[in-house]
């Protein structure tokens, strides 16, 4: 479901947090795109965090077109994909 498009965040920065904390105790970076020690390191994970929510978006779409084709409901407009209604 879209609104839980929160949650799929709050792990990811969650997970970025403890590999951050793991790389400061042990010296030691889990992926080479997470060392914190590169001034890129930011733009990377702003891109990460903006590529992870473009596939939740997507996924969300095609999870709303499915349940529209298994109902047998006309196509709608490209945005209503994305916004979850109550009678789901």
């Amino acid at each position: 479901r879209p609104q839980h498009v929160g949650l799929v965040l709050a792990w990811a920065m969650l997970y970025a947090l403890f590999d951050g904390l793991q790389a400061v105790w042990t010296e030691d970076t889990i992926y080479f795109f997470m060392d914190f020690t590169i001034a890129k390191t930011p733009l990377v994970a702003v891109g990460l965090t903006a590529l992870l929510c473009a596939i939740f978006a997507i996924v969300c779409a095609l999870s709303r077109c499915k349940q529209r084709m298994l109902r047998k409901e006309p196509a709608p407009p490209a945005m209503a994909l994305l916004v979850d209604h109550p009678e789901d």
